[in-house]
């Protein structure tokens, strides 16, 4: 189980681009790409290009494909040309940060975040696609560790949220960006933030998620007791609906917690525990972290 991210498809909003206006080709080029038929899906926008070379969702739908085809540096002359080949705001936002997004994946940082920021001074009026933007620009500059920049993109992000699986999300990110400022408090302050939306609005994966988050963000500021409860009540929720990577994951973290106050006996219980869980459910992934974080303890 994983995270599931806050935007989704970029399809979604595809479909907002006066998706009662698409013709029948049109909406068969998005629905190839929704089946990973990136093939097909470059044939009907080529189809639909030499009777309207102006499509600008058909532009879009090519340089989706050229991106599922691995070919990026098409992909990114195609929303360039699908920006051009429109006035409308709306649909030239949706090109610019489909072109930032390629940009990113390709590790151009700089280019990226110039083009999320065209996007969200073109976008100024759909809070949407900014708070996509926004929350793109922060992903950037955290993996190139400029913290501080990270977290101003965040905290923009998090104020275009309009609605709790938003606000969730952002505030996460926030909380895991003041984590490694190493600012506990104010992590904790946002993750307890993230956990509460989740609980309300969010997915199960996502409620696990944000569980195992914030028990480790308290055993991080040393608030042991707090750090217990909450790890224990996500523990038991996992088992209860056969939630074995949370289950593992939050084992482990209490593990850390054990052993911060020297009870290493029940510590290394939990992390053996933890490990057959993975071994069972064949996570290799998983296993390599219990290990990983839990080396130091022992």
């Amino acid at each position: 189980m994983h995270l599931t991210r806050i935007f989704g498809l970029i399809s979604a909003l595809l479909f907002c681009m006066n998706a009662l206006a698409l013709t029948n080709d049109e909406l068969a080029c998005n629905d190839f790409l929704q089946n990973g038929e990136a093939e097909k899906a470059l044939q009907t926008a080529d189809k639909i290009l030499k009777t309207n070379a102006q499509s600008t969702s058909a532009l879009i739908c090519r340089g989706r494909a050229f991106n599922q085809l691995e070919k990026p540096e098409l992909a990114i002359d195609a929303f360039k040309q699908a920006e051009a080949s429109t006035k409308d705001a709306y649909d030239q936002t949706v090109a610019m940060i489909l072109r930032a997004n390629t940009l990113k994946r390709l590790q151009k940082s700089t280019e990226a975040i110039t083009e999320y920021e065209r996007a969200i001074k073109r976008g100024e009026k759909y809070p949407a696609l900014k708070l996509m933007a926004y929350t793109s620009i922060g992903d950037v500059q955290d993996t190139n560790n400029n913290l501080d920049a990270a977290l101003a993109a965040y905290q923009q992000a998090h104020a275009l949220s309009m609605n709790d699986n938003e606000r969730g999300e952002t505030a996460s990110k926030l909380a895991a960006t003041y984590l490694k400022l190493k600012q506990y408090d104010l992590a904790v302050e946002n993750q307890v933030k993230a956990y509460l939306m989740m609980e309300k609005a969010g997915t199960l994966d996502q409620y696990a998620q944000a569980s195992v988050t914030l028990g480790r963000d308290y055993y991080l500021n040393k608030n042991y007791e707090i750090a217990e409860k909450t790890l224990n009540k996500i523990i038991a929720f996992a088992k209860e609906r056969g939630g074995a990577f949370y289950e593992a994951q939050g084992s482990y973290v209490l593990a850390l917690v054990k052993a911060a106050q020297n009870d290493k006996d029940s510590a290394k219980k939990l992390v053996e525990y933890a490990k057959k869980l993975a071994t069972e459910t064949k996570d290799q992934p998983l296993l390599e972290e219990i290990e990983r974080e839990t080396n130091a303890i022992f």
